[in-house]
């Protein structure tokens, strides 16, 4: 099965955004906008690619609505009421609420004040909005038997939705337009992590990476506050919902804080209607406004006035958001034809304006004169400035979800050519997505999803379920449960499809087991200085062992039979370092050659079975540590390893022997001597036992490597090594008692200090005397004590050096002297 999807508006362009996409024989119309831009045919999508005939009730499954900007949900009432859909459409809560009153603005504006023919009327829109079914957020859509619709928070404007769509195993999602970041009252798009088929995304910004929004803002203010400050009028042409309440609520913050009294106005009753819509649901804003909303309701502005088209010539300074954006009609496009020809003003564009669009043109470049759509020409001298407030994701937003959903392909919509073209690329490079960008009238076919549902036979879930660990042989050790099975899909007449094992297919079949033996024979010729065709065949066999990996030589007569193991098993037979549960086969086992690969081994299988299939993690976990201390183990005593350690060790012994023979003249003190003797004598021991582990770990292996050998050489190894064992016992008792015998030291030092602390200052004296050695100082050097006075055994030498005692000088207080 196939997912076709085909583009009637927004492909390759903005606007009239409209796609129809087919899944599993069901048929989705994914918004229903029209063209701000376009005044003839191609201000509606064509319908008529849909259904020839006009039926389009059995066409079209249901329309699902994104959002209510026009663009999106303008031409939804020609195609309800005028072209005769009756259908089931579906929409947010907040989308269906404020749908009318945007339909109905732009009836009036493009009907009553510019004079163009009328399309829908103000019935045509209540009776369409009278088939609309609201949905809200995370809400399962059963449309039918096999379609299912659910909705996701998209940001971009209040009640903006991405949609999710799945019939049977077939899954897509919609995307509409969307932010994935959060501004002053909207949150960012949020979705789960899905399985999709097809991802049909927006690309406004397919090229553009935006940084912060507070740069923005403040260029933004800065250049309203300078117009006003100088005694013009900034226009702000916008959307009366969505962009203009996150400009009202930037503005009336500024002012505040700024304490200007210059008036701020909006031109339509709608904003304030739109407003309303606001306050009452504040659950689809931001989790900022929400947390205000418990002290103040945000959409409450201060500084925010109604606009009476008296003030258009009145004298002074102001702010005025007018609508509709984008300067295409209404009093947006009025104002600016009064406001325009003066310097002192500014006209801000704060989003992206549509190609043909008086708003596009002045973005377009600083154009002296402007045509505006009834052929009238206006002079423009004012200040314009363009700041990004799109409510649109930008390229990065767009990769990023696009890389969370991971879909099977992806389609582009709703953006320019040349830009969606750049980024086709990138997700195809990046992403390894396949990417389409399909124009208007163009369908794109991507392949489904089909699961076929099969039984399963014991035997088959018992080898499933065996563990079967995978270790690579990377830097990093990483373990993988590689659980494959070797199974066979049995379809018979009028039965289920069942899975079975391998070794179940003939009684299935109702056939015996063959078993099937290779090898390959062949006469040799070997020309050699012995005549005995015996010692030919033994030599020719040695060359072939040595020359070929795991090869088994078989002598019969004068012939040599080469029989060869699979390269598996092979490897796991020379391999000392081999995983716990890799199937390990000796030279001479026959019948473990002939043993597939693939299966699990017996060994697997029984930990399997004591697992109890829930929880092989923990072996896993066991296994992955074993092998992680093998590796640290090896590394531990590598050659660089031994050798630095030895090397350091070694330093250390040359050290202490040095400074023992360096101080015996000068008499030092015992303690010290002690405390040197038993380091040096540890660190030799610790050189010896490392050189003696060095040796029987590369002993060890050089015994494992050897494929031939006899029983001999291996149990003068034994003996060796249990002698060896017995030694390193002994050195390892002596290493850990010096260890014992320094920490006791340590702890009686530290008590004696702490006694010593709690005690007298003489006690203190004495302590380090004795540990400084017993060299005596002199009667100068004591006289910084202010209380002690040293006295030497030998008062008629000065300064002499030897045994003396402290004596207490007379106080104050009348101390008597003490000794």
């Amino acid at each position: 099965m196939a997912i076709d999807c085909l583009v009637l508006g927004a492909g390759q362009e903005i606007g009239k955004s409209c796609v129809v996409v087919t899944i599993n024989g069901k048929r989705i119309m994914f918004d229903c906008g029209m063209h701000m831009g376009c005044d003839d045919h191609n201000r509606y999508p064509d319908f008529s690619l849909v259904s020839k005939s006009g039926d389009f009730d059995n066409a079209i499954s249901c329309i699902i609505i994104t959002h209510f900007h026009m663009d999106h949900v303008g031409a939804l009432p020609y195609f309800t009421e005028v072209c005769g859909y009756n259908g089931p459409i579906y929409m947010s809560y907040p989308t269906k609420a404020l749908s009318p009153l945007m339909l109905e603005d732009y009836r009036r504006v493009m009907v009553d004040r510019r004079g163009e023919d009328e399309l829908f009327t103000t019935a045509h829109i209540a009776n369409c909005m009278k088939k609309v079914i609201a949905i809200d957020l995370k809400q399962t859509i059963q449309v039918d038997e096999d379609l299912q619709i659910r909705a996701y928070y998209a940001g971009h404007v209040l009640g903006a939705v991405m949609v999710y769509a799945k019939v049977g195993d077939a899954a897509i999602v919609y995307t509409g337009d969307y932010n994935m970041t959060t501004d002053r009252h909207l949150g960012a798009a949020k979705i789960d992590r899905l399985q999709l088929d097809l991802l049909i995304s927006e690309s406004t910004y397919a090229t553009t990476i935006r940084g912060s929004k507070y740069p923005r803002e403040r260029e933004f203010l800065q250049a309203v506050h300078k117009c006003v400050a100088g005694g013009g009028k900034a226009l702000i042409p916008s959307f009366a919902l969505g962009r203009a309440q996150e400009l009202c609520m930037l503005l009336d913050d500024y002012w505040e804080r700024m304490n200007i009294k210059v008036p701020i106005y909006f031109s339509s009753g709608l904003t304030i209607q739109a407003n309303m819509y606001y306050k009452m649901l504040i659950s689809w804003t931001s989790q900022n406004v929400k947390e205000k909303h418990n002290t103040h309701n945000p959409f409450d502005f201060k500084n925010v006035k109604d606009f009476d088209r008296s003030l258009i010539h009145a004298p002074g300074p102001c702010v005025l958001f007018a609508t509709p954006g984008m300067l295409c009609a209404g009093f947006s496009l009025e104002v600016f034809k009064h406001w325009a020809p003066s310097p002192l003003n500014l006209v801000a564009l704060p989003g992206y304006s549509v190609a043909g669009t008086v708003g596009h043109k002045l973005m377009s470049g600083k154009p002296t004169t402007v045509d505006l759509y009834n052929g009238t020409k206006v002079d423009v001298r004012c200040k314009i400035h363009q700041v990004a407030f799109s409510p649109h994701t930008d390229a990065k937003g767009i990769m990023d979800l696009t890389k969370f959903l991971s879909p099977k392909n992806v389609v582009l919509v709703h953006g320019e050519k040349p830009s969606m073209m750049i980024l086709k690329d990138k997700i195809t490079s990046e992403l390894d997505i396949p990417c389409f960008v399909p124009a208007n009238g163009e369908t794109v076919s991507v392949a489904s999803t089909t699961y076929i549902k099969a039984n399963a036979s014991d035997m088959f879930l018992k080898s499933c379920s065996s563990p079967n660990f995978k270790f690579s042989n990377s830097t990093q050790l990483r373990v993988t449960d590689q659980r494959t099975a070797d199974g066979v899909l049995v379809i018979e007449k009028s039965k289920k499809a069942k899975i079975v094992h391998q070794d179940e297919v003939s009684e299935v079949l109702h056939e015996k087991n063959h078993v099937v033996s290779l090898a390959y024979c062949c006469p040799v010729k070997v020309k050699g200085e012995s005549d005995n065709d015996a010692d030919l065949i033994k030599q020719l066999s040695e060359k072939i062992l040595k020359t070929v990996s795991g090869a088994q030589i078989h002598e019969s007569e004068n012939f040599v039979k080469k029989k060869l193991m699979s390269s598996s098993d092979s490897t796991a037979a020379r391999d000392q370092h081999a995983p716990l549960l890799r199937p390990r086969h000796d030279g001479s086992s026959s019948s473990s050659s002939s043993s597939s690969s693939a299966r699990p081994t017996a060994l697997a299988v029984l930990l399997g079975r004591i697992t109890g299939h829930r929880a092989p993690s923990m072996l896993v976990r066991e296994t992955a540590a074993r092998a992680l201390e093998e590796r640290r183990i090896d590394w531990g005593y590598s050659k660089p390893v031994v050798a630095a350690d030895i090397l350091w060790n070694a330093a250390l012994v040359l050290a202490s022997a040095v400074m023992l023979v360096g101080t015996v003249e000068e008499r030092p003190n015992e303690p010290i001597r002690v405390w040197i003797c038993g380091y040096g004598l540890q660190c030799l021991i610790h050189v010896v036992l490392v050189w003696s582990e060095y040796w029987r770990r590369n002993t060890t292996r050089r015994a494992r490597d050897l494929e031939s050998g006899d029983h001999e050489d291996y149990s003068v190894y034994d003996y060796e090594q249990d002698s060896d064992n017995s030694t390193t016992y002994r050195l390892s008792v002596i290493f850990l008692a010096i260890d014992v015998f320094f920490a006791i030291f340590c702890v009686v030092l530290a008590c004696l200090v702490g006694i010593a602390l709690c005690c007298c200052l003489p006690c203190i004296i004495a302590l380090l005397y004795a540990v400084a050695g017993t060299e005596g100082v002199s009667e100068a050097e004591l006289g910084v004590l202010p209380l002690y006075k040293f006295k030497a055994f030998h008062s008629n030498e000065k300064n002499i050096t030897g045994p003396g005692l402290l004596h207490m000088s007379e106080l104050i207080r009348g101390w008597c002297r003490a000794s």
